[in-house]
């Protein structure tokens, strides 16, 4: 078994922190203080290097763009429906405006395809260059979690409903339905490379599943929520 220690702790938020993502040496935070929190590692520990403070509501979602630290280095999902946009030293660049209610999940489909999840029960495609929803996926009845996987053209969608849904991404068209995956709550998907993906609940499993919505595992190691 692997023993795991605190390496390094961060203070920079002064309320709970929502959301969090890191890819190579920065990492962004969000919290309920209306702030995002910039960080880059040097010499193994992580330096704030920059505060962002110009929403108006909870952060509920940041994701790092993987595939470019450009213009839209890093996108923020918001409880007031908004997707604030950033480069990757934290200026702002673009609002996207689409949804009815908080945004919960933020996942990049490629450089400059953005799917956002929400708590009006639908899922967006949204081309950033844009600043347009290329296509509305709806097919669940609460807040959804979502996964993009580019190199598939697929997205994943679940949600409170504990639903989960497959939907081709270059058309928004729904591939499968998987309904009742879980027992309760589906919190957070997970891509996992050439197998598949992970879902977590708070029925207190996490679930590995094929490209093609088959369960291939069931973990029950938790006695509670599983949140990510």
């Amino acid at each position: 078994m692997l023993n795991y220690h605190l390496f390094h702790q961060l203070h920079s938020h002064a309320k709970e922190v929502r959301c969090v993502d890191c890819f190579k040496d920065l990492l962004v935070t969000g919290g309920s203080d209306l702030q995002m929190c910039l960080y880059t590692r040097a010499d193994g520990k992580y330096q704030e290097v920059n505060r962002v403070n110009i929403f108006e509501s909870y952060l509920y979602a940041v994701k790092i763009n993987p595939f470019e630290l450009g213009s839209y280095a890093i996108a923020v999902g918001c409880k007031d429906s908004r997707i604030f946009l950033f480069d990757a030293v934290g200026n702002p660049t673009l609002v996207l405006e689409g949804h009815t209610s908080s945004v919960c999940s933020l996942s990049w489909l490629d450089r400059d395809t953005l799917v956002s999840g929400s708590w009006d029960g639908t899922a967006n495609i949204w081309s950033v260059s844009q600043n347009k929803v290329i296509a509305n996926l709806k097919g669940h009845t609460h807040a959804v979690a979502v996964l993009a996987i580019g190199a598939n053209n697929l997205v994943v969608t679940g949600s409170q409903d504990g639903n989960l849904n497959i939907w081709e991404a270059s058309t928004g068209k729904l591939i499968k339905k998987k309904e009742r995956a879980h027992a309760d709550i589906i919190r957070e998907i997970a891509s996992v490379e050439q197998v598949g993906f992970l879902t977590c609940s708070n029925d207190e499993t996490v679930k590995l599943w094929s490209l093609d919505g088959n369960e291939l595992l069931c973990n029950r190691g938790h006695t509670s929520f599983v949140f990510r």
